[in-house]
């Protein structure tokens, strides 16, 4: 249910002028965009300039220059924890309150409603829908019971070679792997610069990250191969002193849960490949093994259709031309991790969504969520 408030003073006038006057708040709507580009994107300031907006409460600004758009968000995994280095793991309590302020201010839809509008071209104001990546066991753990209370729909796109049978042993998505060989190696340095790398500082968790966050983007540039050698490399040396049960958030949901949440009705699914390659680096053989196998897996699995899909890692750069024409022609959508609001006549299958991290304070995330950075890049 989307609940009116009052925007402040200094932006009251300027926040009714796209439903008072169109035409001329157009101009004002795209000078507003590059003072945007400009403010947010200059470091030092760009925080600042941020933080600056949140305070005034522009959001309101944002959501009524926007209010037209499509807002698609994407979550990856939820922690119980207060806090974590990962990026990708939001805090429980942070979740609920975004969910509550979501459910609160814009219209909630599952991701087929919100194609259909698209495709009609008649978005109602403030529509969103919420996804998740891979298929993490915090999805059904920590995340549904939160989505059931307020009745808020989602679409998860499940990486099926990462979702394992109950019993068997636990799997991760390679780029969190490298995260758990790590911290499991007990070491406080780690030099890779036999694989055409750097020596990297691992000895606390915060540099451990960053040297993850790093040693993802060196990887993604290889080719698979190599890539995957890299990580053997790893494995051999350290696998062994893996202690699981100190990595649940990085772990998957089963098939027994999937099944479960589909029959509840609430969540639906898509495919998200098979083992979360970079699509630019796989020949056409293995590009339809990786889409296609993986809505194969889900319809086999659940006995559905599987119309959307979502890229991997998803920026422009790990997108080739064979996998968009692929994605045309075997899905009805496909979502990429390109962070702005979608805009009438957004190609389906190239949705834009707005990734949901665990440095989101609530007002930032408004901000976020309202299209006021969505077209600074």
């Amino acid at each position: 249910m989307i609940q009116p408030s009052p925007g402040i003073n200094v932006i009251e006038g300027l926040r009714h002028a796209r439903t008072i006057v169109p035409k001329r708040a157009e101009p004002f709507r795209r000078g507003f965009e590059a003072f945007t580009r400009q403010a947010t994107g200059m470091h030092p300031i760009k925080s600042t300039a941020k933080s600056v907006l949140e305070g005034l409460g522009a959001h309101w600004l944002g959501r009524s220059l926007y209010k037209h758009c499509a807002l698609i968000l994407m979550y990856h995994g939820l922690t119980p924890a207060k806090t974590s280095p990962d990026w990708g793991q939001v805090p429980a309590d942070k979740f609920e309150a975004q969910m509550h302020y979501l459910n609160s201010h814009y219209n909630v839809v599952t991701l087929a409603r919100l194609l259909e509008m698209m495709a009609s071209r008649r978005v109602e104001p403030y529509t969103a829908t919420v996804t998740f990546d891979e298929g993490y066991g915090s999805t059904n753990k920590v995340a549904y019971p939160i989505l059931k209370k307020l009745g808020i729909p989602a679409t998860v796109y499940l990486t099926t070679g990462f979702i394992t049978p109950q019993h068997d042993p636990v799997r991760y998505i390679w780029s969190d792997y490298i995260s758990v060989l790590l911290t499991s190696s007990g070491e406080s340095k780690l030099d890779l610069r036999p694989w055409g790398s750097e020596e990297f500082d691992i000895s606390d968790a915060t540099r451990l990250y960053r040297a993850r966050r790093r040693i993802s983007i060196h990887l993604k540039a290889l080719r698979t191969e190599d890539k995957d050698g890299v990580l053997k490399a790893l494995e051999d040396r350290y696998a062994d002193r893996i202690d699981h049960a100190q990595f649940t958030d990085y772990h998957p949901m089963t098939w027994e849960e999937v099944g479960t949440l589909q029959r509840e009705g609430l969540v639906g699914f898509g495919a998200h490949t098979r083992t979360h390659p970079i699509l630019s680096r796989l020949d056409d053989r293995h590009l339809e093994d990786e889409m296609l196998g993986s809505r194969d897996d889900i319809r086999s699995r659940l006995g559905t259709a599987v119309d959307d899909f979502a890229f991997p890692s998803g920026r422009r750069v790990d997108i080739s031309p064979a996998a968009l024409a692929l994605a045309r022609r075997e899905f009805k959508s496909a979502a990429t991790t390109v962070s702005r609001l979608n805009r009438l006549g957004q190609d389906p299958h190239f949705l834009y969504r707005i990734g949901i991290g665990n440095d989101l304070q609530l007002p930032r995330f408004k901000v976020l969520i309202s299209g006021m950075y969505s077209f600074d890049k």
